[in-house]
């Protein structure tokens, strides 16, 4: 198989077309990596202090909140 062969300007401009696709791609899909950093950084901190500081022993029911996250992802889906 042959190799093409760019220019200096034309490797540039694959380059930042890639860029700017993937800079769309990452601003249409923000909400959802807003949301589910959000909704992992309270569950963790939830169960760490339920674990460590109030000894709860069913520390793990925090991850439920998973849930709310599936269903706020649906609606703002659709």
């Amino acid at each position: 198989m042959a190799e093409e062969q760019f220019s200096p300007e034309e490797s540039l401009r694959v380059i930042r077309s890639m860029l700017d696709k993937t800079k769309r791609d990452l601003s249409e899909d923000s909400f959802y990596f807003s949301l589910w950093g959000w909704l992992i950084f309270a569950a963790a901190v939830s169960e760490y202090l339920l674990m460590v500081t109030f000894k709860y022993p069913q520390h793990y029911i925090v991850w439920n909140l998973m849930w709310v996250g599936a269903v706020v992802s649906i609606v703002h889906a659709i």
